[in-house]
């Protein structure tokens, strides 16, 4: 049986931007493996010499596509690969492609981001917004477009503690063109210097250009067919293809690793602070619903303003930091690593001279006696080292992981409820049924088996290690 959505993109040709992220390559394999698209363009850059053609066979060949091998072996053939790079004007599209793209895409789901958090801001606005606007540009000229599906953040209005699903661009100093034009008459490395004074009391770079894209959709893009998703804190699969599969350890995924591996030890934050983490599948999954019902009932939207979708843990199913990190190390005790440097645990100080008390305490003096006895054993491992970048990516994470953000979900429960039953159950993102001790188990192996390259064969001698 053909589901609604599932309808929706039959012989659809997609244009996907940003398809080799950790979201834009779950999303690529639930298109390829659970519709019946006609083609799919995909924005893709050179990077190390290597063509683009070999960075995405490389790509489909690691295991979140194993399935989609499996079930549909030909998937290659729908999948059109377009040379462009978001830090380059006009995406660094050629004329041809600019040309084929225009006469030809029906769907755009835009991913590409940088998500570096201190990233400078002239990177982050090249990529974040101009790329954005160059994008809207082209979209506009797309004959054929009945949908665009624009990924945000949930953060992006960080600088209070409550997120409704609408835009709040009165909390920007400056507008989307304005900081265009600023950074082309000053040059990125005078522009950079004035970084302070542009994000003013957003936290970091990356909120700030994501506000500010934003901010051009809302002024620029009301002729289109246009939504905002704004998930949170994106981390490992729920279920689909599999569950736990991540392949990276930015943010939230790379403090946890860190404590399961034994280097974090505390943390900055209370116990029962909410943390916004939502399964990485479940965020493909929204997506795909965004953009169908974008298509077909957009038009009879109340107001102008593009729909927005908060995508966080529902209320009434909420996880706090220490009920995340709690869980983990549970089950971390059952299958631990056997790298591990020390015996996992953390501790939660919310005092900041407190914790960085602590932090001398149970991680720089550890790690002074763990260097002197690696260094006697001839290791050129640093443990201090180790300690000094898992301290500066807590810091950059400190602003979210110490403030219990809230956030109003009436638009995607009211896309959740358009849903029929079997595209709810093959295209699900339901928040409320989600239970969190299955997901985390599966998240704790995945870490496990991609992150740290440990196999089940393991447990067992890293076990003794514990005793």
């Amino acid at each position: 049986m053909t589901t609604d959505i599932q309808q929706f993109f039959r012989n659809k040709t997609i244009f996907v931007t940003g398809g080799t992220g950790f979201l834009g390559k779950v999303l690529l394999e639930k298109i390829l493996r659970c519709t019946d698209v006609n083609r799919i363009y995909i924005l893709l850059r050179p990077k190390a010499g290597q063509a683009i053609i070999e960075r995405f066979n490389e790509i489909s060949k690691t295991p979140l596509f194993d399935k989609l091998h499996t079930l549909r072996p030909n998937f290659m053939h729908k999948i059109h690969l377009i040379e462009g790079d978001c830090m380059l004007e006009n995406l660094g599209i050629s004329n041809d492609d600019h040309r084929t793209l225009i006469e030809n895409v029906e769907v755009i789901l835009h991913c590409a981001a940088t998500i570096r958090f201190n990233e400078t801001l002239s990177i982050a606005t090249q990529i974040n917004v101009q790329a954005t606007m160059d994008l809207i540009a082209m979209a506009k000229e797309m004959k054929q477009l009945v949908s665009f599906v624009h990924v945000s953040t949930a953060f992006v209005n960080s600088v209070t503690t409550h997120a409704e699903e609408r835009f709040s661009s009165e909390q920007l100093t400056v507008s989307s063109q304005d900081l265009l034009n600023i950074k082309q008459s000053l040059g990125s490395e005078t522009f950079d210097s004035m970084s302070e004074k542009f994000v003013d009391k957003y936290p970091n770079t990356y909120t700030f250009t994501k506000a500010v894209s934003e901010e051009f959709i809302r002024t620029h893009a009301e002729s289109l067919p246009i939504c905002i998703v704004r998930p949170g804190v994106i981390i490992a699969t729920m279920a689909e293809p599999f569950g736990g599969w991540i392949d990276n350890i930015q943010g939230a995924a790379g403090a946890t690793y860190s404590t399961l591996m034994g280097v974090l030890r505390v943390i900055n934050t209370k116990y029962g602070r909410r943390a916004p983490l939502v399964p990485v599948d479940y965020c493909a999954n929204i997506l795909l619903a965004a953009a169908w019902h974008t298509a077909n009932f957009e038009k009879s939207r109340p107001t102008k303003d593009p729909t927005i979708y908060n995508f966080i843990p529902e209320e009434s199913n909420l996880i706090t930091w220490g009920q995340y990190i709690t869980v983990l190390l549970d089950y971390n005790r059952q299958m631990p690593y056997s790298k591990m440097l020390w015996y996992p645990m953390i501790k939660f100080i919310p005092n900041k001279f407190l914790y960085r008390l602590a932090v001398v305490v149970y991680q720089t003096i550890p790690g002074y006696i763990m260097d002197m006895i690696l260094k006697f054993q001839g290791s050129k491992m640093s443990v201090l080292k180790i300690n000094e970048k898992v301290f500066r990516l807590t810091q950059v994470l400190s602003y979210f992981i110490d403030k219990d953000f809230t956030f109003a979900t009436a638009n995607t429960r009211q896309l959740w409820q358009s849903m029929s039953a079997e595209d709810r159950k093959m295209f699900n993102f339901d928040m409320v049924s989600l239970s969190w001790n299955d997901y985390l188990r599966s998240y704790a192996e995945g870490l496990r088996l991609f992150i740290a390259k440990e196999g089940p064969e393991t447990i067992p001698t890293a076990i003794g290690t514990l005793k």
